[in-house]
């Protein structure tokens, strides 16, 4: 990223690695651990096999990714030379997949996607903390490709002015684009997932702690639903016990159908009390809406990651 949150980093971070693998790949998936509370050194979320931590242990990012690559070796760190060497001498993988790093100088890189977010990619012009920019849009030249995201939330003039940015501040580079759509919803409870998502009609609280809650709740509508109750909490928020009885409460007092979240939040809410109420106590259904980060065009992709990757290979 160029600006703070709200891109799609972790989405496409699942993304890569399920494409890694699909392709003969053996990743390991190296995360900051934001807000990790076991310290800041190199530390295992996953082997592949077991997650090892909770997200209050590995932060939500971490949780997410562990729980949802199998195979995956997931490991968290500041410093990620030493989660790096960590990955190598435990696990063997032939590739590292490093999830927010675009600002880690120490760590040489052989493929660095950028992600724009189509919404407001320059972070309102401005630096921390006065806009949402960590460093100048001059440095979209260390990319070796770029990503644009939330693609659909804008018109089609906006994303060709965007892409003519792009073109100027980073040539020759390949553009691709990176949406996400909605795969599956599932009770928090437990239980199968609604495979084709709907809530057609439905009266729904959209429960969040993101960079950029707004695309989720867009997302909530165009699944169908009549009437979005934002409840948003502050970007990768540990919740309360009480904070989720709190929004329960305001939920029933407003007759909804469902209270709906991301799975990010899925992997924090289910370790809470309460998160299996349903009708028949008296509480909302809770939900998890399942997302993933389709890219397109998805051979280019394909094909772009394989051939930089087999260079690099070739280079050792």
């Amino acid at each position: 990223n160029l600006t703070v949150g709200g891109t799609g980093k972790t989405g496409l971070a699942l993304t890569v690695a399920r494409l890694l693998q699909a392709n003969g790949w053996a990743p390991a998936l190296l995360n900051y651990g934001y807000r990790a509370t076991v310290g800041s050194g190199a530390t295992v979320v996953s082997d592949g096999e077991t997650v090892l931590l909770s997200p209050d242990e590995a932060g939500d990012e971490a949780a997410l990714l562990a729980e949802s690559l199998p195979g995956v070796p997931v490991l968290i760190g500041k410093r990620r030379v030493e989660s790096g060497r960590m990955a190598v001498e435990t696990f063997q993988p032939d590739v590292l997949l490093l999830d927010d790093a675009a600002q880690y100088w120490r760590l040489h890189r052989d493929v660095n996607l950028a992600l724009l977010d189509a919404r407001n990619p320059w972070g309102y012009g401005a630096l921390l903390p006065r806009g949402l920019l960590r460093e100048l849009p001059s440095a979209l030249s260390r990319a070796t490709a770029v990503m644009l995201t939330h693609t659909t939330r804008v018109s089609a003039r906006r994303l060709d002015a965007l892409r003519n940015e792009v073109a100027r501040l980073a040539p020759r580079r390949p553009v691709f684009l990176g949406d996400y759509h909605a795969v599956g919803l599932r009770p928090l409870s437990g239980g199968l997932a609604q495979e084709t998502p709907s809530l057609q009609g439905c009266r729904v609280g959209a429960v969040s702690a993101l960079g950029a809650p707004e695309g989720f709740e867009a997302t909530l509508r165009d699944l169908g639903a009549a009437e979005v109750t934002p409840y948003r909490f502050p970007d990768h928020h540990p919740y309360r016990p009480e904070e989720w009885a709190a929004v329960q409460a305001d939920a029933a007092s407003r007759r909804l159908d469902a209270l709906v979240t991301t799975a990010k939040d899925a992997v924090k809410l289910v370790r809470l009390p309460l998160q299996g109420r349903v009708k028949a106590e008296g509480g909302v259904p809770a939900l998890a809406l399942d997302v993933e980060m389709r890219v397109t065009p998805e051979v280019e992709f394909r094909d772009y990651l394989m051939s930089s990757l087999e260079a690099a290979r070739g280079k050792t």
